[in-house]
């Protein structure tokens, strides 16, 4: 829904701008635009490089030329002041837009990695946005007051939802599925060793690619690891960039993500769209987005024989796995769609903005003011298709920084 008052039922729609310069972003920004420009907001997504097509709604897209000394393309391409909050991804995206609007009263917001460690600073701003109860504790322990972080959970493709899984296993080997970015601490390892308490399963690793020499080392590790354990012939990698990807993808009866360290839920997340039933392990944001024995399992980091017992109990019967999996697609489309996503992040957009105006001594009559602006009007216009053009962006209308 657009920004409201709530004493007066005056709606205004909210004009954001997303900073997305530090690449790799922990969640999916473009997904999160999407689901806010669904809900009547304009968004203008600063990014170096162009995301998926924006599809319907008030999303523009400007491509940015990140420099690694912070600086990020010409200044004439930005227009961060004319936005009601700027919400940034990233430490140098949020250090970038802090210096772009530091004469302004509009408030930053700043989106913190879960996984983030202590060698990573926690950015200046007005506000913080983290995924899950994990993160805003360990940001809460770096200083931050609890007041000042909302929980805004991490979002997935509504596509995926759509996806059938008429290629199933079933007929062959019992298959696990693991997504891995290659790194000793994804716990890669510990799926390939549980595979010694499921005789009859396949264990099929996706990852990224093996474009950089850590990488190809982190293959040659797993490979090596299956081979001593005399599980090799039933442990395949494949890049999930290859077209035989997506068929194993959705042919796997049960996917595990059992990493040691905190950091992104998506695997899970895709998972659970695909209607898939899910074994992770107990670190970060993932004890918030399982359900313990409703919509998956949970077992400790690094410990294979329980990750071996758990997919033992649900790929030793079908009928076992028809809950899990249904109730974890309910648990997406009722708590990860984009647009449910983007509703908690307007509410805590909509409680900044409260924060601003009456911090500022915002007057019912300069809200009505803003409500009549003809630029406003203009934003709201039904026949505008958000493709090769641009709208022009209503001034902020937060009174003074909030913090």
């Amino acid at each position: 829904m657009p920004f409201e008052d709530a004493t007066e039922g005056v709606t205004v729609p909210v004009t954001v701008a997303f900073v997305e310069l530090d690449g790799g972003a922990h969640r999916d920004v473009g997904l999160l635009a999407r689901g806010l420009a669904r809900l009547g907001h304009h968004v203008v997504h600063y990014a170096p490089t162009h995301q998926a097509p924006p599809g319907p709604g008030r999303y523009e897209q400007v491509r940015m030329a990140g420099g690694e000394d912070g600086t990020a393309g010409s200044s004439d391409r930005w227009e961060l002041g004319r936005a009601d909050v700027v919400h940034a991804f990233g430490v140098r995206s949020t250090a970038t837009a802090r210096a772009m609007i530091a004469e302004s009263a509009i408030p930053l917001v700043a989106d913190w990695c879960s996984y983030a460690t202590a060698a990573h600073p926690v950015p200046e701003a007005d506000h913080y946005t983290v995924t899950g109860k994990a993160a805003a504790t360990a940001l809460a322990s770096r200083g931050v007051a609890r007041s000042d972080i909302g929980i805004v959970v991490d979002t997935v493709d509504d596509e995926l939802r759509r996806t059938q899984n008429e290629t199933s296993a079933a007929a062959g080997r019992p298959r696990l599925l693991c997504h891995s970015r290659l790194r000793p601490e994804d716990g890669t390892d510990t799926a390939i060793a549980a595979l010694r308490w499921l005789p009859e399963a396949e264990l099929v690793v996706v990852h990224g690619g093996t474009v950089t020499s850590g990488a190809r080392a982190e293959v040659t590790r797993l490979l090596d690891g299956a081979r001593k354990l005399g599980v090799a012939d039933r442990m395949r990698e494949v890049d999930r960039h290859s077209l035989i990807a997506e068929r194993l993808i959705d042919s796997a009866d049960v996917v595990v993500h059992v990493p040691r360290v905190p950091g992104p839920v998506t695997p899970v997340l895709e998972a659970m769209a695909r209607g898939k039933p899910v074994i992770a392990s107990t670190t970060g944001d993932l004890s918030d987005t399982v359900i313990a024995g409703v919509t998956g399992l949970l077992v400790g980091a690094g410990d294979p024989a329980a990750l071996g017992r758990a997919a033992r109990r649900l790929l030793g019967d079908r009928t076992a796995r028809a809950p899990f999996a249904v109730a974890a697609l309910d648990r997406v489309e009722q708590r990860h769609t984009p647009t449910r996503v983007a509703t908690d992040l307007h509410r805590i957009y909509r409680d900044i903005l409260d924060r601003c105006r009456i911090g500022a001594g915002g007057t019912r009559e300069a809200l009505l003011a803003v409500a009549s602006d003809p630029v406003l009007e203009a934003q709201t216009d039904p026949s505008w298709s958000g493709e090769g053009r641009r709208l022009p962006i209503a001034p902020s209308r937060s009174g003074g920084r909030c913090g």
